[in-house]
């Protein structure tokens, strides 16, 4: 008799919880968004990429769930039950292929006529089983697709199965790859890099090759520019995740040559308050001018018409691999960074104390477009990772 009046309590109990799901879901779908915003078709091009998601201020800022709509090429869209940022993302990622022929990876880059799909395939356990990065190259004219896989014999990788996704760039019709890579489990690690090469026309990879690091850049964490701030990277930079005697490096590396070629600057730029940005063959790097954040979360929310913008310096990476200083970003410290929408920048600034998508031209400086959000509600303009990889 107890057991089943038990049993009787906890299907009662799963019935609570499962209608109040469905009812949070129905409400999240029916609740008005938070923010307006009406472009033109002219105007959705030059953000088209770009994803931010609206945050209510009474929920917490690192949970997903708590935004019900977020700006999508342009548009401000429920992303409610069932139609999540993952599955927009995925299904727009995958618009070019036929259901039969859709690769398994989620990450891609754009190229001057091509788009590459990509991921790393590895079995942590089993330390005879090779990692192998996989990818789909598409030319984006004809549609036409190859798809290959790359293997990491043990003679190179040792005992370590575990691969780093590859950053990548091109060089006339070949792209190259480099993959950060360190001895595990011995006394003395050595780090260096492994890479290889896809031939653009055919897709035919090369055999994986290492390279060791200079000596004074060992026992250095490298941080490749993050695939989601390039398009048509020509150039490869990495930079130091932390301080080695008090001194942060940049460097460019050329597979193509082996040869690795630091970047002077006279600034302090640690890898968490620096972003890299590459256009074609242009290195940009995006650094905070702030030392530390002048504002808190937790102190509660600001008003527009209250809070200032963040400062950001953007350098160019110019003759003799030195830094020079090109323009200054402003970003609303309710924001996230920057994105990267082929040459421009996408960002939500402060202007006249209103939160404005605007997007900038690198190359020229120019504002594109400047347009104010039409805020409703208290809102977070909190990171969502653009759904077309490469053309962040």
């Amino acid at each position: 008799m107890k057991s089943r009046k038990f049993a009787t309590v906890i299907f009662a109990l799963g019935g609570l919880m499962f209608l109040s799901s469905v009812g949070f879901a129905v409400y999240k779908d029916v609740k008005p968004a938070p923010v307006s915003l009406q472009l033109s078709q002219e105007e959705k091009k030059l953000v088209e990429g770009a994803t931010f998601q609206f945050t209510p201020y009474t929920q917490d800022i690192t949970n997903h769930n708590g935004a019900t709509h977020a700006l999508l090429d342009g548009e401000v869209k429920r992303i409610g039950f069932g139609d999540h940022l993952y599955s927009y993302s995925l299904r727009n990622q995958m618009k070019d292929f036929s259901v039969l022929d859709r690769p398994h990876y989620g990450t891609s880059i754009t190229f001057k006529g091509y788009k590459l799909y990509y991921g790393s395939q590895f079995n942590v356990y089993q330390t005879n089983s090779d990692p192998a990065i996989g990818y789909t190259l598409m030319n984006t004219e004809t549609k036409e697709t190859v798809s290959n896989t790359v293997s990491i014999p043990k003679e190179i990788r040792g005992d370590r199965t575990y691969i780093e996704s590859p950053s990548f760039y091109r060089d006339g019709d070949t792209l190259y790859a480099a993959i950060q890579w360190s001895d595990a489990g011995q006394a003395q690690s050595k780090s260096y890099l492994l890479t290889f090469s896809i031939d653009l026309k055919t897709g035919t990879p090369s055999k994986v090759e290492r390279v060791d690091l200079p000596e004074k850049l060992q026992s250095v964490d490298w941080r490749p520019a993050s695939r989601e701030r390039v398009y048509d990277p020509q150039r490869l930079v990495m930079g130091s995740s932390f301080s080695k005697e008090n001194q942060f490096y940049w460097m460019t590396f050329d597979a193509k040559t082996k040869q690795f070629t630091e970047i002077e600057s006279t600034e302090t730029m640690a890898s968490e308050n620096t972003s890299v940005y590459v256009v074609e063959d242009q290195v940009y790097l995006l650094s905070s001018k702030a030392k530390e954040k002048e504002w808190n979360r937790s102190q509660g929310y600001e008003e527009a018409s209250e809070r200032k913008n963040n400062e950001w310096n953007l350098y160019k990476l110019g003759a003799n691999h030195r830094l020079e200083l090109s323009q200054t970003i402003e970003t609303d410290p309710y924001a996230p960074l920057p994105y990267l929408n082929q040459g421009n920048l996408v960002m939500i600034s402060l202007v006249d104390g209103k939160p404005t998508l605007r997007v900038q031209s690198l190359k020229t400086k120019d504002i594109l477009l400047s347009k104010p959000i039409d805020v409703i509600e208290k809102v977070f303009f909190t990171n969502a990772d653009s759904y077309r990889g490469g053309d962040r």
